[in-house]
């Protein structure tokens, strides 16, 4: 059961606007919720969402290569669209509450595609910097 229209409507109009409200001190923040909720939920990520799920993955690697200082190319709007996405996928408070079973992860699934959609240029440049160290997400 996909999300409705208005449900998508309603996230756009939560995510969008949020992205320029961004500080530094959130996308810490949004690098440690993320990593703790992505390692609670890694055994159960259906097969359906892997590539969102390895889209992920890579964008709470960004933030930390961007936090440490080591990958400094992508644009800020880039790293912010990323902390309001991760913090939205690691609030358990959101428009389809996580402990409904499933159902409860379509709207975070729905903010991860929409940042990948707006980010996905910067989101290669990172995978290819980071395949040319040898490095795996």
């Amino acid at each position: 059961m996909p999300i409705s229209s208005e449900q998508e409507g309603r996230l756009r109009r939560h995510y969008l606007p949020s992205i320029p409200e961004v500080e530094r001190e959130n996308v810490h923040d949004a690098y440690e919720q993320g990593q703790r909720k992505a390692e609670s939920l890694k055994e159960i990520v259906p097969e359906k969402l892997k590539a969102l799920w390895d889209d992920l993955l890579l964008m709470i690697a960004m933030l930390g290569d961007f936090i440490a200082g080591k990958y400094r190319d992508g644009p800020w709007k880039t790293i912010a669209a990323i902390t309001v996405a991760i913090l939205y996928f690691a609030s358990p408070i959101d428009l389809i509450p996580d402990f409904i079973p499933l159902l409860g992860y379509l709207d975070d699934a729905f903010v991860i595609a929409l940042a990948v959609d707006l980010i996905r240029d910067d989101l290669n440049a990172y995978r290819g910097w980071k395949n040319s160290l040898g490095a795996t997400v």
